[in-house]
């Protein structure tokens, strides 16, 4: 049976509107981002299919287009020679964004670095959490197909299933002190909440190590954004919703922050990674290139191209100016604020330029898909599953 589709959030782009394939980055970061999502797709062993107007396609279909895209742009051919290639042996899909637009709003995102301990100090003393052995998740497919794909997470108290604890119980309140699920413990909590946001990040301990950490599990609670509170609640005004204004507000009214943190009840257990940041498909993130996106709107480990403004910051950390930009880039991660097809964030790096630059991108650009021109078209009666686009 066909999944009920409310919406086609992508439309196949005629010949005379395919966009210029100018991109402003180095080829090598974008052939590791493309190598990457290969690995990914050719290991997908679930039959999941995909639909975009009567076309449906699957894995082995983005695992093919990787393939074909990157043989094309590795090779060293003048610029046109490629637009030519790609429009020859790609359909594009453009993204039909939010509120019934062509738009894609796009945001940025970044690897916090920490000062942390593996002990708690009078200094060190937020802790990160691991992911608590009372966490129930329950996977409402098993319960009948009505329920479609969403997973709940909570936990069991005198028999009876509640939602998992809040940010402001673990918080504020300390549920779950003293239950030793605390892996490491850091120094501002201020930027302890912005890695609960970011989904990954590095600790540096005084030793000169360093832990990288990385999203196991969130607590199942809805993301609310603290900047729409401060801005509904009068701490700042419009045009100080941005990252950076947000962060200087929190650090200078250090009392205020239990409150506005505690609005969004959303909260993430991390674990210890290797090497980070990792995303949604278990790939190293590259910077400029990785996306995040909602995996119910686009395909994770799909290729991408994307146009939309960046700014050009001053040694101070001021904007000087914006630019228009395109590039390729690749699905890699999700995040709790990245819902529907009109949202997209883009990884930054790491650091404080990247935290600048993550913190100051909220754009409108255009989203492009690209499949391969002979992908396959299934059976629909044949599919085991299938993902409306």
């Amino acid at each position: 049976m066909f999944s009920s589709v409310v919406a086609l959030p992508f439309q196949l782009v005629s010949s005379k509107e395919v966009p210029f394939f100018a991109d402003d980055m180095d080829k090598q970061s974008l052939l590791n981002a493309i190598d990457e999502n290969i690995k990914y797709c050719g290991k997908i062993t679930q039959r999941v299919q995909y639909r975009i107007g009567e076309s449906f396609f699957g894995a082995e279909d983005l695992y093919e287009s990787l393939i074909a895209l990157r043989e094309i742009l590795g090779q060293d051919r003048p610029k046109d020679q490629i637009q030519w290639l790609i429009e020859e042996n790609f359909n594009l899909y453009l993204s039909a964004g939010y509120a019934g637009t062509d738009s894609t709003l796009f945001t940025g995102y970044y690897e916090p670095v920490m000062r942390g301990s593996v002990t708690r100090t009078e200094r060190f003393k937020y802790p990160i959490y691991r992911v608590p052995e009372d966490v129930l998740r329950i996977k409402l497919e098993r319960f009948g197909s009505e329920f479609g794909k969403r997973e709940l997470v909570g936990r069991v108290e005198n028999g009876e299933v509640l939602p998992y604890y809040s940010r402001s119980q673990i918080d504020q309140y300390n549920v779950l002190e003293g239950r030793g699920l605390e892996i490491i413990w850091v120094d501002d909590p201020v930027e302890l909440f912005f890695l609960h946001i970011q989904g990954s990040g590095r600790i540096e301990l005084e030793n000169g190590e360093t832990r990288c950490v990385g999203y196991a599990l969130k607590n199942g609670r809805s993301y609310r954004s603290i900047g729409s509170y401060m801005l509904r609640k009068g701490k700042i005004t419009s045009g100080d919703n941005n990252h950076q204004r947000i962060k200087t507000y929190l650090k200078t009214h250090p009392d205020e922050c239990s409150e506005i943190f505690g609005w969004n009840e959303s909260y993430v257990f991390f674990q210890f990674v290797e090497e980070g940041p990792v995303g949604a498909i278990g790939a190293i993130l590259t910077p400029g290139r990785s996306i995040a996106v909602d995996p119910s709107a686009f395909p994770l480990g799909a290729p991408a191209f994307i146009q939309t403004r960046k700014p050009t910051i001053d040694k101070g950390g001021r904007i000087v100016s914006w630019e228009p930009f395109s590039r390729f880039v690749v699905s890699q991660d999700t995040g709790g604020a990245i819902k529907g097809a009109g949202r997209v964030d883009l990884f930054c790096g790491r650091g404080p330029e990247a935290e600048m630059l993550a913190g100051s991108i909220r754009e409108d650009g255009k989203l492009y898909f690209l499949l391969k021109k002979d992908s396959k078209i299934y059976n629909p009666d044949s599919r085991l599953d299938t993902i409306d686009y």
